[in-house]
């Protein structure tokens, strides 16, 4: 079989704070839609009668669009499936590939039956980065068996498939949409190939909470022999439309009730040049975990199945949504193995595949009386088979998130936080409590404590006692605590001739925060 390429589109450098590895492709990026073959308004209709009218049946439009769409304007969600259009490429490493996808209503129509509209639109899957490199003669390297050339990347190109969909129909009633459409690919050879497709999705609604889930499939139209054949995509889509806020309201914020041994935090208050979706997109940041000392296998450590397979020693979250005027959000919280973000060196900034399985779901409320963000967590079920027929549950797993008013040399951390489940220790899917800390510096625009709590320097005087010789530099013994003077690198040899280097640079002085 012929390798096939999509149409491509150039990328950007830049991140944004919420879900990154998502939203910030088809926000940030200069994206331009593949072509998609025009066809006339009889062959729409009857390529949607011979492949939806089961599902959803057409019906008599209306001729002017809606200017209130009864849908949210665009969905974001994730996919499997596509070969060999969309199948990451089999050599490469996760992290280069981003399995997320767009959908956007561009038009919407009434039609002469109640709570059914036709609907016109366009579904945009990203694909994997597209590395370029040129052989590196100057970094030729040998050994006794053997030998290799070092490639040097030139500069990597992110593509996408964009599918117009030229016909569909929504029944709000039953939540099933269906449409009709196509977009473009190209063979190496530079010949073009019309991918012609039906789109069928289920819990289509125009009100939505923390468990709605839209799934479907993408389903080529084309024969298994023709060159534009795909293998079937399975999504999952996050629903935005009228979205209501259940499990950090009311009566359930009486679950984040209970002890905790985290320094007192900041209220929003204290920061009046932010707004709480401004800090809520800085807490949606890489986090390191501490475990209970007895925490050594999955059982009984983390929100997932004891057969996880590793303990998570890091999280992040990304950001879905946020409301600034309720001072709420919406978020994912992923579990990445770290050992295999070690082995491939990415971080932070790097789109990874979205994988459910170490996955989580949650929406988040601010506590200004306690000064804390509550989160309440669901894992992704049903995801065995195909991610259209994932579904949202078991909302057992509970989150605190705040901005520590003190420091202190045990924890300078500038977001702190814990998770725990509402699960007895009989209940399966227990697990003990695990503290949270900011990790790294993607927290250095976080604002920092008002506080640092010294509770070693008597320890500290008596290993460096202070001498009694006169300074040699005109009566002062030390530089300025707030100078550059005061960071400094450093470099260490062990016994073995093993060699390290680091930075140093105060976090304190006197009584206030250094810088």
């Amino acid at each position: 079989m012929k390798k096939l390429s999509s149409a491509m589109t150039a990328a950007s450098s830049q991140r944004w704070q919420t879900l990154p590895w998502l939203l910030m492709f088809f926000f940030l990026f200069s994206t331009f839609s593949l072509s998609s073959v025009s066809s006339s308004p009889t062959q729409s209709s009857k390529s949607y009668e011979d492949h939806c009218s089961k599902s959803v049946p057409g019906s008599l439009q209306k001729k002017v669009p809606l200017t209130n769409f009864p849908l949210a304007r665009s969905h974001t969600g994730f996919y499997t499936g596509g070969n060999p259009f969309l199948d990451p490429n089999p050599v490469a490493p996760d992290f280069t590939f981003s399995n997320s996808l767009l959908l956007r209503t561009l038009a919407v129509y009434d039609t002469d039956i109640r709570g059914f509209f036709k609907l016109q639109g366009r579904l945009t899957f990203q694909t994997a980065y597209k590395h370029k490199y040129r052989e590196d003669l100057s970094n030729l390297s040998y050994s006794r068996y053997s030998y290799y050339t070092a490639f040097t990347e030139i500069r990597p190109q992110r593509s996408s498939i964009s599918f117009e969909l030229e016909e569909g129909y929504w029944s709000e009633s039953k939540g099933k949409l269906c449409m009709v459409g196509s977009a473009s690919a190209y063979t190496e050879e530079g010949k073009r190939l019309n991918l012609a497709a039906v789109l069928n999705l289920n819990n289509v609604t125009n009100s939505n909470s923390i468990t709605s889930l839209i799934t479907g499939t993408l389903e080529s139209l084309s024969s298994a022999e023709d060159p534009a054949h795909f293998e079937p995509i399975s999504m999952l889509i996050l629903p935005k439309k009228n979205y209501k806020f259940l499990s950090v309201s009311g009566d359930n914020m009486n679950e984040f009730s209970g002890g905790s041994d985290l320094p007192p935090g900041l209220s929003l208050s204290s920061f009046p040049e932010y707004t709480f979706c401004s800090l809520a997109s800085k807490a949606a940041q890489k986090f390191s975990l501490r475990y209970a000392s007895d925490c050594k296998s999955s059982k009984n450590c983390t929100p997932f199945d004891a057969d996880f397979g590793y303990v998570p020693r890091i999280m992040f979250l990304y950001g879905i949504e946020c409301y600034g005027d309720k001072e709420r959000m919406r978020i994912l919280v992923e579990f990445p193995n770290q050992s295999r973000l070690n082995s491939t060196r990415t971080s932070v900034d790097t789109y990874r595949r979205f994988d459910p399985k170490t996955t989580l779901v949650g929406e988040g409320s601010w506590d200004e009386s306690k000064h804390q963000l509550y989160i309440v967590a669901c894992r992704f079920l049903g995801i065995t088979e195909s991610l259209a027929h994932a579904r949202v549950g078991d909302c057992s797993t509970k989150l605190s998130l705040r901005f520590p008013s003190t420091w202190s040399i045990k924890d300078a951390s500038r977001i702190v936080g814990q998770i725990w489940t509402n699960k007895t220790v009989k209940e399966s899917g227990y697990f003990n409590r695990i503290m949270l800390r900011s990790s790294g510096n993607y927290m250095m625009e976080v604002p920092e404590p008002t506080e640092y709590r010294y509770t070693k320097i008597g320890t500290a005087m008596e290993l460096c006692p202070k001498s009694d010789k006169p300074a040699k530099t005109n009566g002062e013994r030390y530089p300025n605590g707030d100078s550059d003077s005061m960071s400094f690198d450093i470099s260490l040899t062990d016994s073995e001739g093993k060699s390290t280097w680091g930075n140093l640079a105060p976090i304190s002085v006197g009584d206030h925060i250094y810088g």
